[in-house]
């Protein structure tokens, strides 16, 4: 196991090895058993580099049948990466999609981007002391004074603030896609979809400096992944040909929340059959929200008589989807699929 910054040395090695030697499966299994156990923050982020560097190298192949469904079930027995904060817990895909366990009345310092990153948060359920707080950097300028906003932190009523934090709803949507926008979110069950996993920002003011960071049993928090609410986006239903989906039967509705350097939609199906085509150069993730379904995974290669194994998927579990590569979603009953497509090169910095 990887204990330490010179295992991981080690390991990139092994990696680069790997990829040559087109053994990247035996080096994605052995980073999958580092990353499940508990770990500080640096130290799984140290080792997220590493699959990160395996991964670019995996996409830069013309990946067979047989590799695509390798990846997919790959990340479904990983599961979501878990990095813990003094407010809560981050559960992280390497692609930028993340579910965010915050705890109530605390979250994200007040922050902006100082080189591009886009994210977009969807939110699941507000706890008590919710709220979103979203200005631009003139905003922020003309009224911060560390000592005051503390005290609003702490709850003392100040209209310099209150007017730029909404109380969120459950399915509200929100988009950071702008260098100098002060952003937070605290108190909420949240989804992410960022163009990078990693942390890009300048922190001005970080109410979380020097608090400890518990560490939950892992299962205590697969056990809340599963148990998810799967609330639609409060936003318009997009239609199935917009996103490149064939709904072949059953109840479908399709919500685009975002497209351009991430294209990010919400599937909410009930029995349902649905199709989605494959995309030439974005990988893509899914996770399951809520519920249960059957995928299969297609390849131009296959006849269309052959329908491969399906992969099952229950709440909280995510799938990996290389590049050009059909998508086929079978819900018995009911299923909700969070979908994340992005180019590899943007996700894997």
């Amino acid at each position: 196991m990887l204990t330490n910054s010179s295992g991981v040395d080690q390991l990139q090695q092994v990696s680069k090895e790997a990829a040559d030697f087109a053994d990247w499966r035996s080096t994605l299994t052995r980073l999958a058993t580092d990353l499940r156990r508990p770990m500080p923050l640096p130290e799984i982020e140290r080792i997220e580099a590493v699959l990160k560097e395996c991964l670019r190298a995996v996409f830069r192949q013309q990946l067979s049948d047989d590799d695509a469904r390798f990846l997919a079930e790959w990340q479904r027995d990983l599961g979501l990466l878990l990095k813990y904060k003094s407010y809560g817990v981050k559960c992280a895909t390497p692609f930028g999609y993340s579910v965010f366990l915050l705890n109530p009345g605390e979250g994200f310092s007040f922050q902006r981007h100082l080189t591009h990153k886009t994210e977009i948060f969807h939110i699941l359920e507000p706890l008590d002391g919710a709220f979103v707080f979203l200005c631009n950097s003139a905003e922020w300028e003309a009224v911060f004074d560390p000592e005051r906003f503390q005290r609003w932190l702490a709850g003392d009523p100040n209209n310099d603030f209150d007017c730029f934090a909404t109380r969120p709803q459950a399915g509200d949507v929100y988009h950071v896609n702008e260098l100098g926008m002060i952003h937070s979110v605290l108190g909420c069950v949240l989804e992410e979809f960022a163009t990078v996993s990693t942390d890009m920002v300048d922190r001005l003011h970080d109410q979380n400096a020097g608090r400890p960071e518990p560490h939950l049993a892992r299962d205590v928090i697969v056990t809340r992944l599963r148990s998810l609410p799967g609330c639609a986006p409060r936003i318009a239903r997009t239609p199935a040909e917009d996103v490149g989906a064939v709904v072949h039967n059953g109840d479908v509705q399709i919500y685009r929340l975002a497209m351009g350097a991430i294209d990010a939609t919400r599937l909410h199906m009930q029995r349902a059959r649905v199709e989605l085509r494959a995309h030439p150069t974005r990988v893509q993730v899914l996770f399951a929200v809520a519920g249960s379904a059957s995928c299969v995974i297609r390849g131009s290669g296959n006849a269309p008589d052959v329908i491969p194994a399906p992969i099952e998927i229950h709440a909280g579990d995510p799938l990996t989807i290389a590049p050009r590569f059909d998508i086929i979603i079978t819900a018995p009953d009911m299923v909700v699929i969070s979908m994340h497509a992005i180019e590899p090169d943007v996700a894997l910095v």
